[in-house]
């Protein structure tokens, strides 16, 4: 597989909640490019290696772990994505260690990547849908949906859900205030989590309040701009005075083409 169409199936995962502006220096979207480069050269025999060992220069590790505590989980994910979407196999679960080396330059990343359990030993993991199962099993039993415009309900049914203006979100906004991918909801730990997209301070709040990424609970008024969903879960009633705005917001089906 070219790296150029491997590289696109990361990319919306990349300019999402890995893609936020830091001022200069590495970011975690470079290391996320870095990786997938890494992760595609690791090929072999179908499989793709399960350890990544990522080391910064000590200035920038001290950064990127003050503004992005998660980022190591967060690249676990994104492996186990491109694995699913490429039908590349894992022979065990991802594991990325992010760490300081001293022996690193300013802004340098270096990705090293280890196979932790042998091909042989594949008959002693679950099925490779295994861990996929379980997610939307779990999602599935959790039962959220957001409510937009107070009557359109949509129900959250997978992992990784983007919103945004933008045709091919999937969950379509159709207000011009709204950024073209404004937010992403992820599910992390048996909860979504709300990631601001948006990169302007104040577009994205939840309950009144900005933020950048947000473990949503039932009742939870998010606002896009000036956007407002309601997150539910199964038979949530919503809090007093949650019901959001009613706006001229849309919902639209999604599509293959990009804004016009």
């Amino acid at each position: 597989m070219p790296i150029s169409r491997f590289e696109a199936l990361a990319q919306e995962l990349i300019e999402g909640s890995l893609g936020r502006l830091f001022g200069g220096g590495v970011t975690p979207a470079d290391m996320a490019a870095r990786l997938t480069r890494v992760l595609e050269d690791s090929q072999m025999n179908g499989t793709i290696a399960d350890t990544y060992h990522i080391r910064l220069h000590p200035v920038d590790y001290a950064r990127i772990q003050a503004t992005y505590p998660h980022l190591e989980t967060d690249l676990q994910d994104l492996i186990l994505n491109l694995a699913q979407q490429t039908n590349l196999k894992l022979l065990a679960a991802p594991h990325v260690v992010v760490a300081a080396d001293e022996d690193i330059k300013r802004h340098e990343i270096r990705v090293q990547a280890m196979r932790q359990r042998r091909e042989q030993d594949t008959t002693q993991l679950r099925p490779e849908n295994a861990i996929s199962a379980e997610i939307l099993a779990a999602i599935s039993h959790l039962d959220a949906y957001l409510v937009v415009d107070g009557r359109h309900h949509v129900p959250l049914n997978k992992p990784i859900i983007t919103i945004g203006r933008r045709a091919d979100n999937d969950i379509v906004l159709d207000a011009a205030t709204v950024s073209r991918r404004h937010a992403q909801l992820r599910w992390r730990y048996g909860h979504f989590v709300l990631y601001d997209l948006s990169q302007r301070h104040g577009r994205t709040n939840v309950n009144n309040q900005p933020v950048t990424e947000c473990v949503l609970q039932p009742g939870d008024v998010i606002t896009l701009s000036q956007v407002k969903l309601l997150y539910a879960e199964g038979q949530t009633t919503p809090k007093p005075g949650a019901r959001p705005d009613q706006t001229e917001t849309q919902i639209m089906p999604r599509a293959g083409e990009e804004d016009m």
